[in-house]
Formats: C-alpha cells, structure tokens, sequence
C-alpha cells in the first residue's frame, strides 16, 4: 500500500513539473544607456516561459514519457527526473553564459526565472523518490 502511494506522489510530482514548464524560465531587462528622459532606468522584465524554448518543449516530452513510464510500473521512471535535472542545469548554465555576454554589449540583463528552478527541485526529488519507489519495489517482487 505504501508503495501504491509513493506511485501516486510521483503522478503528482511529474504534473507540477508540467505545470512548470508553462512559468517564467528566463527573465530579461533591457537598460537605456543615452542620456534621454529614460537613462539609466530598465524597461518591464520579458518572461519567457519553459514552453517557448526548445529545451522547455524537451521538458515536456520528458514529463509525459515519465507519466507513462510511471503509469506502466516501469523501473525507469525515475531517468526522466533526472533527464529534467540536466534540462535544468543546462539552461540555468545557458543563461549565465549568455548575461555575461549580452550585458557587456548590449544592455540586457538576462536572469534565470523562478520557473526553471522550482523545474530543477520537483525534479531532483521526482528521481529520488522514484529511484527509491522501485528500489522497494524490486525488493518486494524478490523477496516474494
């Protein structure tokens, strides 16, 4: 019975890394640097969701093959939370990257979203979780 509710703790985490993927995953500010009526103020953030990148819309994929894999029992569930970690990692890395760049040159600030971290954390628990779900669920199948 325990095992049944760990299944379902995973359905539930694989849902809120969907949901996720449809909040801010970079943010971005663009600076004035003349000496107009707006120097030196940033005009509004742009959020750009995890859906409207390529490696949001890979997120998704992975969230939907973890559902299923989950869905069937299969002991390798747990690989897409930790395929999303790397997602995560990726873009975070990608965005850092990118802000040194962009800043110097051109004004832009870009800054990870608060989207892509939350991503980052539901996953990091979704594989340990899972990864312990069928640990224990290979034990019992053995021990019957």
């Amino acid at each position: 019975m325990k095992t049944e509710n760990n299944q379902y703790a995973i359905y539930g985490l694989f849902v809120m890394s969907i949901v996720l993927i449809f909040l801010p995953w970079t943010t971005t500010t663009i600076f004035y640097s003349n000496s107009g009526i707006l120097a030196g103020f940033g005009i509004p953030k742009l959020t750009e969701s995890g859906i409207s990148t390529s490696i949001g819309v890979i997120g998704l994929f992975v969230c939907f093959v973890g559902l299923w894999l989950t869905y069937s029992k299969n002991k390798f569930a747990s690989i897409a939370g930790v395929v999303n970690v790397l997602i995560s990692i990726i873009h975070i890395a990608n965005i850092s990257k990118v802000n040194g760049r962009i800043e110097d040159a051109l004004g832009v600030s870009a800054k990870v979203g608060y989207g892509v971290i939350l991503f980052l954390l539901i996953n990091i628990v979704t594989a340990l979780l899972g990864s312990n779900y069928y640990v224990k669920e290979l034990k019992l199948c053995n021990n019957s």
